[in-house]
């Protein structure tokens, strides 16, 4: 099995929040341009899995995909300078329910893609969504992050954290239609 790339940009990266306005227009434009080439990794990854899902962008779809995804799913102990930094400034009583593991580095590169063809699900049946950013205000969630914009009350959606929050359920409880139900959720939306 050859080990799944990773999505590394061919330039410094530095926190969403501390990117200038040409900072975020090329993140924006690399992110965009490498996703027909993620979604061919995640198909190879199946079809080398053996695995019998056609992803073909229907809503359906997300079934199938999720249920490999589920099976990829897995933890790694967090060393001791993350686990350190992940209680710092926490009350004593709360560090005691820190959880001392995290997804593993392969899940999230995985989650990365299931993302991205979650988000182009809703791109192909929403004619209104479509993939772009905004830079205020500095204190929004997501300021400077691609995202899925066109829903109302000025909500977007960041499709590589709803999927993380997603996968974090899954490793609690699986459940093949967890993704296929945050796309009915997010509708209620537009």
């Amino acid at each position: 099995m050859i080990e799944y790339e990773m999505m590394i940009p061919p330039f410094e990266m530095v926190q969403f929040e501390e990117m200038n306005k040409k900072q975020v227009q090329e993140h924006f434009d690399w992110y965009i341009g490498q996703i027909s080439h993620r979604l061919s990794l995640i198909l190879n990854t199946i079809k080398e899995d053996n695995i019998d899902v056609d992803l073909d962008y229907s809503i359906e779809s997300l079934i199938p995909l999720w249920e490999w995804y589920e099976t990829k799913i897995s933890y790694r102990k967090l060393d001791d300078s993350e686990y350190q930094s992940r209680i710092s400034n926490r009350p004593k009583w709360m560090k005691d329910c820190i959880d001392d593991e995290d997804l593993s580095w392969e899940t999230l590169m995985y989650c990365m893609d299931v993302a991205l063809y979650f988000a182009e699900v809703i791109i192909k049946h929403n004619a209104t969504i479509k993939w772009g950013y905004f830079t205020n205000p500095k204190n929004r969630a997501n300021v400077n992050q691609p995202v899925l914009l066109g829903f109302k009350y000025n909500k977007d959606l960041n499709p590589r954290l709803i999927v993380e929050n997603c996968t974090r359920r899954s490793g609690r409880e699986k459940l093949s239609t967890r993704l296929y139900d945050m796309y009915y959720t997010w509708m209620k939306y537009l």
